[in-house]
């Protein structure tokens, strides 16, 4: 909305002029959002600074907070936008609950999507206790996105790590033997996770002596061997494939030194079939003292 009249101000004191609220023809840009209805009524709607741009669309945060608070048990509520890979933005909502009413996400969302076009519905709606306030005793919005966000993050690492985090993919040559650049990466990593130093050597004997065992049957035609090291939900795991026959090393426990050595080392080691081939999995679960959720929100919140 803009406004123009002898009783508007003449600008902002120190501020330069390109960044002045009032442009070369006099006029007050507000930041004001607005519309006239049928009957020549002016309504204000939002502010613009408050807009999301979700896929392109302009959406108001007031016409969905109005909303949620017409929805029974629904005392406060404020919505923000948050960084999104995809649509530059996510519609996300807070809210506070009166007292005695449980809070229900699913019902809340199933409401505003009978109410209100699908692409404004917000993603995720978090509830608290109280909205954080200034010294005024307005709701702190920036304190409250600060909130929004960590939580945001936490749900995204949580779904992250349900479905696995893979940090490392690498190829070793059989020819080559080059094992050290692998065995240095999953020492660096265990110990950035927190592993103790003890627990760290494990892991890395038992990633070496598996790629010992695969270069050492490289007549069976095994070729290059893939190695990822994925962060699970519990454990962290390192998977190796490659083109040469099934390794089972359950009957080489008693005859091969590097068997007892991995099967000593790991919480599990088991075989999935991936494209024909077999993928070996160990798996190294995390002890208590490990925060690895933390350690990954940490960076993305950096």
């Amino acid at each position: 909305m803009q406004a123009r009249g002898a009783c508007l101000m003449n600008g902002y004191a120190g501020l330069p002029a390109s960044e002045q609220a009032i442009d070369e023809a006099g006029w007050l840009h507000t930041g004001d959002i607005g519309f006239l209805d049928e009957d020549g009524y002016l309504h204000l709607a939002g502010r613009l600074k408050d807009v999301i741009i979700r896929g392109g669309e302009n959406i108001s945060p007031s016409e969905i907070e109005a909303q949620l608070t017409g929805i029974e048990g629904v005392r406060d509520a404020k919505v923000m936008g948050a960084p999104h890979p995809i649509f530059g933005e996510s519609v996300e909502a807070c809210v506070s609950m009166r007292e005695g009413v449980a809070f229900d996400e699913q019902g809340i969302l199933d409401q505003l999507r009978r109410r209100i076009p699908r692409y404004k519905v917000p993603a995720h709606v978090f509830v608290f206790d109280a909205f954080p306030l200034n010294v005024n005793g307005k709701i702190d919005q920036r304190a409250l996105y600060a909130h929004m966000i960590s939580r945001l993050y936490t749900l995204e690492v949580e779904d992250e790590l349900a479905g696995g985090i893979t940090v490392f993919q690498i190829a070793v040559k059989n020819s080559s033997y080059a094992i050290e650049p692998v065995t240095a990466l999953v020492s660096h990593l265990a110990k950035n996770l927190g592993y103790l130093p003890k627990r760290a050597d494990k892991l890395c004997l038992a990633v070496e002596e598996m790629l010992t065992e695969r270069i050492m049957d490289a007549y069976s035609g095994v070729g290059d061997i893939h190695v990822s090291i994925t962060l699970m939900s519990d454990w962290l795991r390192v998977a190796f494939t490659d083109d040469g026959a099934e390794y089972v090393i359950d009957k080489r426990r008693d005859t091969s030194m590097s068997a007892r050595i991995i099967l000593g080392s790991v919480d599990d080691f088991h075989t999935m079939w991936k494209d024909g081939k077999p993928v070996y999995c160990m798996d190294f679960l995390y002890d208590d003292y490990l925060d690895v959720k933390g350690h990954l929100l940490r960076s993305k919140e950096a």
